[in-house]
């Protein structure tokens, strides 16, 4: 990219348009069959940030690991045999963002992404990849008690996370508003669609490593 193309509003435009449609790809993926048992209206269930807390890290060290993850979240919901071709429609389908700020020591290379179960899924196991059990999140001291829906997958994202990643962190929540799922998904892909302060540098490398489950 020539330096002057980071002044040039067409090219910034151009890139913001690639990355939009990035976006609406994503949103304009079908339903689980399931969806409208557990979730209402939602596309997608499931918001998920892989971190680093490694900031030597770099894209080529964090696909490798996105992979490690993708597969022990698929063994542990689909079984040992979840590499066999039949049961493809089975496995977890999501999209990750790739985000990484080296002018900001406290943000370490991670992942973002938004998940939901297969196709492919009997009820039985899409009951344990889309359901919840309903906690309580205090809000700080005032005794304040927020009720929130807990995913059933939560230890599993979390510990496959920590086995390719030792010292590496997660979060995985619901995603239980019909509008959060493209609230997060438009979060997630802010350095596509050109969010203030990315340059037509970054957007160019962001729209060039979202990772989607059939490319691991």
């Amino acid at each position: 990219m020539n330096v002057d193309d980071e002044f040039n509003p067409r090219s910034r435009h151009e890139l913001a348009q690639t990355g939009r449609g990035w976006l609406d790809f994503v949103m304009k993926q079908p339903s689980h069959p399931q969806n409208n048992y557990f979730n209402g209206p939602d596309k997608w269930h499931l918001a998920v940030t892989l971190q680093s807390n490694n900031p030597k890290a770099n894209i080529y060290l964090m696909r490798d690991r996105l992979k490690g993850w993708n597969n022990r979240i698929n063994r542990r919901l689909i079984g040992a045999g979840y590499r066999k071709p039949h049961l493809k429609p089975q496995k977890w389908r999501w999209f990750a963002f790739y985000e990484d700020d080296p002018h900001d020591v406290d943000k370490t290379p991670h992942w973002h992404i938004i998940a939901t179960g297969g196709h492919g899924l009997p009820k039985m196991k899409a009951t344990r990849a889309l359901g919840f059990q309903r906690s309580v999140r205090r809000i700080g001291t005032t005794g304040i008690f927020l009720p929130v829906k807990v995913p059933l997958v939560k230890n599993d994202f979390e510990w496959a996370w920590h086995d390719v990643m030792p010292g590496g962190s997660s979060v995985v929540r619901m995603l239980t508003d019909p509008d959060e799922d493209e609230i997060w998904a438009r979060y997630a892909a802010k350095r596509l669609t050109s969010r203030r302060f990315t340059t037509i540098a970054e957007m160019e490398a962001a729209q060039s490593r979202v990772v989607i489950w059939t490319e691991i």
